[in-house]
């Protein structure tokens, strides 16, 4: 931090200096986090060139192809971190104005988990994954998170470009996952930012709905379920979707399609999915 003496700010030539150097600040900033972040080395339609390079050719020995477009997806996955922090720490302070005990994360998403869902998604390309970097805001109640998401509404971020919101407490998956997605593309303050257009997905939830989803990367972990993948056995499969109803019903929001209506209903089906798939341990 700059401070000036009784001296400068008098209006000597030391003054004047120090007003250069601190007009100067944010030029030496930027060199700076040029330094410490990774930047993009190679171009979108490389990184797509890439991703269809290793969906195809993962399988078979390696190339020199194949081990080039894995550096091109270690470049691009790294190169979110500086897009995804600036995210963060906006996330972050907006969610303790609305919830003082908030909880936030962020993280770059893991190797296998891109692989997979290239896997997953035959058509997608590697530079359309929105969520490779991704932060999350856990707040206490639905009013919260109604809060937090309209906050980006009313006091839109000013560089950044809002790409589409996906509202999964309106509309649960049928898996029984609920949260409302914001999703963006990075555009810094410089005219020819490197990091400009990555894609950073927000999430928002409850700590209700932070629960479920705590659950099932639990349960993957011990059964290697891979239920988060939208695989595994029919009654745990179940036995989420049923939850997911459950705790949608006392967060007084829409059910998750295809589970019971009817609270008496929904709680004996838990118990039983409860006890068939807790046997398994």
């Amino acid at each position: 931090m700059l401070h000036l003496t009784d001296h400068e700010a008098s209006g000597s030539v030391e003054a004047a200096e120090s007003k250069a150097r601190i007009s100067s600040a944010p030029g030496r900033l930027w060199s700076l986090l040029n330094m410490i972040y990774e930047k993009p080395r190679f171009s979108f339609n490389q990184v797509d060139k890439a991703g269809v390079c290793i969906r195809t050719g993962i399988q078979g020995p390696p190339t020199t192809v194949l081990v080039n477009s894995f550096d091109i997806l270690f470049n691009y996955r790294s190169a979110h971190s500086f897009p995804l922090n600036c995210m963060y720490m906006t996330l972050r302070r907006r969610a303790t104005n609305v919830d003082k005990n908030a909880l936030s994360a962020q993280r770059l998403k893991r190797l296998e988990s891109i692989l997979l869902k290239l896997h997953r998604n035959q058509h997608m390309q590697l530079s359309q994954m929105q969520d490779i970097g991704g932060c999350r805001a856990v707040v206490q109640s639905i009013k919260g998170v109604h809060s937090l998401v309209r906050s980006y509404k009313i006091n839109p971020l000013k560089t950044h470009k809002l790409q589409g919101t996906k509202d999964y407490i309106a509309s649960p998956k049928p898996d029984g996952y609920r949260c409302v997605h914001l999703m963006y593309r990075f555009a810094g303050n410089s005219k020819s930012s490197p990091w400009d257009k990555l894609r950073i997905e927000i999430q928002i939830r409850t700590r209700l709905q932070h629960s479920w989803a705590t659950a099932v990367e639990t349960v993957d972990t011990f059964t290697h379920e891979k239920l988060k993948i939208g695989k595994g056995s029919d009654d745990w499969r179940r036995f989420f979707q049923i939850v997911g109803s459950g705790h949608a019903i006392i967060e007084n929001q829409p059910l998750v399609r295809g589970t019971p209506t009817d609270k008496e209903e929904l709680k004996n089906e838990i118990l039983l999915l409860e006890k068939k798939t807790t046997s398994r341990f």
